[in-house]
């Protein structure tokens, strides 16, 4: 039995290499960490006793907290535009990136077809990229309306979605490219580059 930990996809890198670093000055500890159940499937699983520390990327419901979750916050982490290694793209504007999902703009410099890897309707990665402006609100919005675009659902599905198809783009974490490493390259956004030390 011991510890089960689940939630968030973009948490279990982390949560595992804690797990680990735990494990070598108490060996008898004993936890597992679940594959992604997304924030409210962790916050669900806590309040229902099913697993006992639940991770997620987003703040307590209302309802959550009144049902009795506690939440404290044990890092931060960006939310980051990544696209495989072997790109040789290094950062991309607010515009091409608006461009890019509103798809007034397909393709990288080198030709390439850029294939935007969307995250759920709703989903917290989709939020935070909508709140950048009102035109990246716009623009996710029209390319979640798109025929054939690509959804993934969890935050593993998209780092290796990513990872894998020829020119793709799409949101994940700094803590899962480095925590999961990742064969990702963080891209920098209007010149600022997202990293630890950026963050700091």
């Amino acid at each position: 039995s011991g510890v089960q930990i689940g939630g968030t996809g973009a948490a279990l890198g982390t949560m595992q290499l804690l797990v680990q670093a735990y494990a070598k000055t108490h060996p008898e500890a004993k936890f597992s960490v679940l594959p992604s159940m997304g924030s409210g499937g962790g916050i669900k699983a806590v309040l229902a006793g099913a697993i006992q520390l639940g991770v997620s990327s987003r703040p307590l419901g209302e309802s959550e907290s009144s049902a009795g979750a506690v939440a404290f916050e044990y890092a931060s982490t960006p939310l980051v535009f990544a696209t495989a290694t072997a790109s040789k793209v290094a950062g991309l504007t607010s515009q091409n990136l608006a461009d890019f999902y509103a798809g007034k703009d397909e393709a990288w410099p080198d030709g390439t077809k850029v294939r935007l890897m969307l995250r759920p309707i709703g989903d917290s990665d989709s939020e935070t990229i909508k709140s950048l402006s009102p035109s990246m609100r716009a623009a996710v919005s029209a390319a979640e309306q798109r025929k054939g675009m690509a959804f993934t659902v969890t935050d593993q599905e998209a780092a290796t979605a990513i990872e894998k198809v020829p020119g793709a783009l799409g949101p994940t974490t700094l803590a899962l490219l480095l925590s999961e490493k990742r064969a990702l390259k963080a891209l920098a956004l209007d010149g600022v580059v997202p990293n630890a030390q950026t963050l700091a």
